[in-house]
């Protein structure tokens, strides 16, 4: 026998339409429901913001969002290609808050949408909680609904606090980019050829006068005036440099600095 609840009753979850069903269960993802509480299940033509967050989001949402998840990380393991946010607060214009680059307004976007998804997640927790105080069934646990947006989250904020997928990049790529530096090094003139060093494709060595010896700086591919410098001295430093390890820096302003080194 059907349940007794309206025709146009309909999931909390995903929305889909409760006539006619003999269990309190929701087909399409699982929630259950009570049939005596409305506030376990809500109507199709009720059109609440607050319900409208509560359900997950769609198929496409999920994979789009871990799409731009895998492009914003691989964005984060160029040298050039975004400011993380200790360059950002150093970097940005008097003027406002926008950084100067498209890339990096093009990542902080991304991470406004990554936010955006999380507080869908939140509202969705907070109806959860809602419901279970008024004693109402709660609803069967589908991880893979949920797991993804948090972790997407984590991935791009932590990425956007610490370059570590320019360390991973670097790391796997470190042995055949110093083969390269200290082979130009020994010669003591640049080059403009290209080379392919593990991960990256980088232009030079270019030799430039560091101070008391001269130093590597190797230009990756696809990035204007971003790459990697190598110093034989473990101690050189310069304001603009970050240090990935004891001999290697990254760069995002090679060119255009008066004075460089």
């Amino acid at each position: 026998m059907a349940l007794d609840i309206p025709d146009t009753s309909v999931c909390l979850n995903c929305r889909y339409l409760l006539r006619g069903l003999e269990n309190p269960v929701c087909p399409e993802c699982g929630r259950r429901f009570d049939p005596e509480d409305r506030a376990t299940y809500t109507d199709q033509n009720h059109r609440g913001t607050f319900f409208r967050w509560s359900h997950p989001p769609r198929h496409w949402l999920r994979y789009a969002m871990m799409v731009g998840t895998v492009a914003i990380l691989i964005m984060a393991s160029e040298p050039g290609y975004f400011l993380i946010v200790p360059e950002f607060t150093a970097r940005c214009r008097p003027q406002g808050w926008l950084p100067r680059d498209a890339q990096t307004r093009i990542f902080y976007g991304m991470m406004v949408i990554a936010f955006v998804i999380a507080l869908q997640h939140f509202a969705m927790w907070r109806l959860t909680r809602k419901l279970m105080r008024r004693n109402a069934p709660p609803p069967i646990s589908r991880l893979m609904k949920w797991w993804w947006a948090p972790l997407c989250l984590a991935l791009v904020l932590s990425a956007s606090i610490y370059p570590w997928p320019l360390w991973i990049r670097f790391k796997g790529s470190r042995a055949s980019l110093e083969v390269v530096a200290k082979q130009q090094l020994a010669v003591g003139t640049g080059t403009h050829g290209l080379h392919f060093c593990g991960a990256y494709v980088v232009h030079g060595p270019y030799i430039y006068s560091g101070g008391k010896q001269e130093v590597a700086y190797l230009q990756v591919e696809g990035t204007r005036n971003a790459g990697f410098i190598y110093s034989p001295d473990p101690t050189w430093e310069r304001d603009f440099a970050y240090r990935l390890s004891e001999h290697w820096h990254y760069t995002r302003h090679w060119g255009g600095r008066r004075n460089w080194p």
